[in-house]
C-alpha cells in the first residue's frame, strides 16, 4: 500500500475511533445535569455509562469474527454508522430509559468499530512501522476517552449535555464519505462461519457478570456473578470443541506473551477507567467546580497521552514492551495511590499532578502492550486479536464502572448525591480508589510476567 494511502487510512480511522472513544467518556462529566432533569437516583446513575460497556463488550468478539469472515472495512463502516444513527437519538432523549436504551446501541456500533480497528492498522503497516501506527492509533482511542470529560465539561457548561451527541454526528458522516471512498484496505475475509452458540453463551456470562456484579452483595447479585463465571467456563469449553470457533483458543496455547498482555490489559482499564467518573463527580460535588472546571482538571491525563503515547509505540519497536509497560502500569498505581489521599481540602494542583502521573503510565503502558498483543499472533489471527484486546478493554472498563456502582448503592443507595450525602460520598470515592491502586498494583507483575523476549 502506498506511504501516502497508509497516512490517509490511518488519519480516517483515527478520527473515528477518537469519536468512539469521546462517545464512551464524555458523557461522564454531564451525569450530574443529567442526573437533575431526568431525577436519576445514585444507583442508577453509573447505568448511563455503564449499558454502552455492556453493550459493547457483548459485541466485541463477533465483530472481531465477523471482521475476519466479511472484511474489516466493511465491518469497521457498519460500526461507524451504527453509532452515528444512535447518538442522532440519544440527543433526543425524553427520558432516562430512552437514553439508557440508545448509549446500547452506540455501544454495538462501538464494538464494531473499533474491533477491527488495531487489525486494520497492522495489516496496512510493515512490522517495523507497525509500533508506531499502533502508537498514534490507539493514541487516538484514549485521547477520545480521556478528551471526553474536557470536551463534555466544556459542551455541557455551554449548550447542554445533548451537545455531546449532536458533536459525534458530523465526525461519523465525514468518516463515512471518505472510508466509502478507500476500496484499497487490506481486509483478508476468509468466509468462514460464525460461532453463533458461543456467542450467545459469552453474552448471557458477560451479562451475568455485570449485572451480578452491580447487585453484590445481595443473594441475588452473587448468583448471578456466580452463574456468570459457570457461563465463562462453558464458553471456553465450548470454543475447545467447536470446529469453528467465535475465539480461536489455540491463540492462548503457548503463547505467553498473548496470555499476559490480555491480562495486564484487563487489569490496567480496570484500575483506571473509573478515574474519569470519580474525580469528575467529587471536583463538582465536593469542590464545587463547573463541568467546564471538572473537564480541565481531567484534561490532564489526555495531555500526557496525546503527548508520550506516540513515543512509547516507537520505543517499544526499538525496546520491547514488557519493561515500558511494566514502568507504565507502576505510574499508574502510584497516581492512584496519591489521589487515594483526597479529602474536601486537597488542593487542584495535588489533584492535577496525581492525574499527569496517571496519564503518563497509560501513555508507556498502552501502545507497547497493544503492539505486543497483535505482534505475537499470524497476520490471519489480526481481526480477532484486535477484538480479544477491545474485550479486555470493555471488561476491564465495566470492571472499573461495576466497583463504582457498587460502592455507590451501599454507600448511598437509592437517594441522589446531595450535600447531606457528601461525607458518605467521599468515603466511597476514596475506597473505590485505593481498590484500584490494589488492581493497579497487581497489573504490574501481569504485565511483566509476560516474557523477555525483544517484542514481548
Amino acid at each position: 500500500m502506498p506511504n501516502n494511502h497508509k497516512t490517509k487510512l490511518l488519519v480516517v480511522i483515527c478520527c473515528a475511533s477518537f469519536a468512539s472513544g469521546l462517545m464512551a467518556s464524555s458523557v461522564n462529566v454531564a451525569l450530574p445535569d443529567i442526573s437533575r432533569e431526568f431525577n436519576i437516583n445514585a444507583a442508577t446513575l453509573p447505568w448511563i455509562t455503564l449499558t454502552y460497556i455492556l453493550s459493547s463488550t457483548i459485541m466485541m468478539l463477533a465483530g472481531g469474527r465477523l471482521s475476519d469472515i466479511y472484511g474489516r472495512r466493511r465491518i469497521f463502516i457498519y460500526g461507524l454508522i451504527i453509532i452515528t444513527a444512535a447518538s442522532f437519538v440519544c440527543a433526543l432523549s425524553g427520558s432516562e430509559g430512552m437514553l439508557i436504551i440508545f448509549r446500547g446501541c452506540q455501544g454495538i456500533g462501538n464494538a464494531l468499530l473499533n474491533s477491527p480497528g488495531s487489525a486494520i492498522v497492522v495489516a496496512a503497516y510493515p512490522a517495523n512501522q507497525r509500533g508506531k501506527a499502533l502508537g498514534i492509533y490507539l493514541a487516538s482511542v484514549y485521547l477520545g476517552l480521556t478528551m471526553g470529560p474536557l470536551i463534555g465539561g466544556v459542551l455541557t457548561g455551554y449548550l447542554g449535555w445533548r451537545s455531546l451527541f449532536f458533536l459525534n454526528i458530523p465526525i461519523g458522516l465525514v468518516c463515512l464519505i471518505l472510508l466509502w471512498q478507500m476500496r484499497r484496505i487490506p481486509d483478508e475475509a476468509v468466509y468462514g462461519r460464525f460461532d453463533v452458540t458461543g456467542w450467545l453463551i459469552c453474552s448471557a456470562a458477560i451479562f451475568l457478570i455485570m449485572y451480578g456484579l452491580t447487585l453484590v452483595p445481595s443473594w441475588p447479585g452473587i448468583w448471578l456473578f456466580t452463574g456468570g463465571l459457570i457461563g465463562a467456563l462453558v464458553f471456553i469449553w465450548w470454543e475447545k470443541r467447536t470446529p469453528i470457533p467465535l475465539l480461536d483458543m489455540d491463540l492462548f496455547k503457548n503463547n505467553r506473551i498473548f496470555i499476559f498482555s490480555n491480562l495486564a490489559a484487563l487489569i490496567n482499564y480496570g484500575a483506571t477507567y473509573g478515574i474519569s467518573l470519580l474525580i469528575s463527580l467529587y471536583v463538582q460535588y465536593i469542590k464545587g467546580y463547573s463541568p467546564q472546571g471538572a473537564g480541565l482538571i481531567l484534561a490532564s491525563i489526555p495531555i500526557m497521552e496525546s503527548i508520550f503515547s506516540p513515543l512509547a509505540g516507537r520505543w517499544s519497536d526499538r525496546l520491547g514492551s514488557r519493561n515500558l509497560a511494566s514502568l507504565g502500569m507502576a505510574l499508574s498505581t502510584v497516581g492512584l495511590v496519591m489521589l487515594y489521599f483526597i479529602s474536601r481540602e486537597t488542593s487542584t494542583l495535588y489533584i492535577v499532578c496525581a492525574l499527569v502521573v496517571i496519564g503518563l503510565g497509560l501513555a508507556l503502558f498502552v501502545s507497547p502492550n497493544s503492539s505486543a498483543i497483535m505482534s505475537s499472533v499470524a497476520s490471519g489471527s489480526y481481526g480477532i486479536a484486535s477484538a480479544t484486546l477491545s474485550v479486555m478493554r470493555q471488561m476491564g472498563m465495566m470492571l472499573s464502572l461495576g466497583i463504582v456502582t457498587i460502592i455507590f448503592a451501599l454507600y448511598i443507595g437509592s437517594s441522589q448525591i446531595t450535600a447531606q450525602y457528601y461525607p458518605v460520598f467521599l468515603s466511597g470515592v476514596k475506597l473505590a480508589l485505593g481498590i484500584f491502586a490494589v488492581l493497579s498494583f497487581a497489573g504490574i507483575f501481569a504485565s511483566y510476567a509476560r516474557g523477555s523476549r525483544r517484542n514481548a
